[in-house]
């Protein structure tokens, strides 16, 4: 007991608590909110005693931990939202005006990110041939930073060039598209982006302000998807 208490406290009261929290709500016809709250300062109350190497400090920084967490998973969900459904825009865009996807049958856009070793992409899409099967893959890590510019702009770079390793060692034919969302970002450092990746997408904007895609920048995009698809362009290698 005293385990599981220490678990639901410190580590994960939501996917411990939830099954319980779901009952009270269901049985007793209260808030979420509210039976979330009473059973979650109950527990802490009454097992206080057991749990005894926990200060209050120590929980409330917990707490304030996972809270902080959540909202940065939730914004980088949004965030994916964005940025999928500009790949979205540009690939009917295509179809509209093509009435086909190019040299392939058909595009599926993932509705989740994949990893490939350490890197994570946080939206992929899967160009498929005529047999059903992936031929490659758009892959598009997104980059967001509260801070402006600085050394973190070095940073992004080291960390798109690790991406593009990953990605071209998986696999020599897939694409690779980066989103930077970020203030002030150094124009040198953007150049070495665009040079290092198949197409890139810089919105000189605080992660809070990225709703969109520009008009400009999905224009762009649109163009170069229309050149991805036709087989106009060829995937970048690590050494370009």
């Amino acid at each position: 007991m005293l385990l599981y208490v220490f678990v639901a406290i410190r580590d994960a009261p939501q996917q411990r608590l939830g099954p319980l929290i779901q009952r009270i709500v269901r049985n007793s016809k209260r808030s979420r909110t509210d039976a979330e709250a009473e059973a979650l300062s109950a527990l802490i109350y009454k097992y206080r005693g057991n749990v005894k190497t926990f200060a209050w400090q120590a929980i409330r920084e917990v707490i304030i931990d996972r809270l902080e967490g959540s909202r940065r998973s939730i914004k980088g969900h949004e965030k994916e939202t964005v940025v999928r459904t500009a790949l979205l825009i540009a690939i009917q865009t295509f179809f509209e005006k093509n009435g086909n996807y190019g040299q392939y049958a058909g595009v599926e856009l993932a509705d989740k990110e994949i990893m490939i070793g350490n890197e994570t992409f946080d939206v992929n899409v899967n160009l498929i041939d005529a047999q059903g099967n992936r031929v490659r893959r758009i892959l598009v890590p997104i980059k967001t930073r509260e801070t402006e510019g600085g050394g973190h702009a070095h940073l992004f770079t080291r960390d798109i060039k690790s991406a593009m390793n990953a990605a071209k060692f998986d696999n020599a034919n897939d694409f690779l598209i980066v989103v930077i969302v970020a203030k002030n970002w150094s124009e040198r450092e953007k150049e070495n982006i665009r040079n290092l990746v198949d197409h890139a997408t810089i919105f000189d904007l605080s992660p809070n302000e990225f709703a969109e895609f520009s008009s400009d920048e999905q224009s762009r995009l649109n163009s170069f998807m229309a050149s991805l698809l036709k087989g106009q362009i060829s995937p970048k290698t690590i050494t370009d």
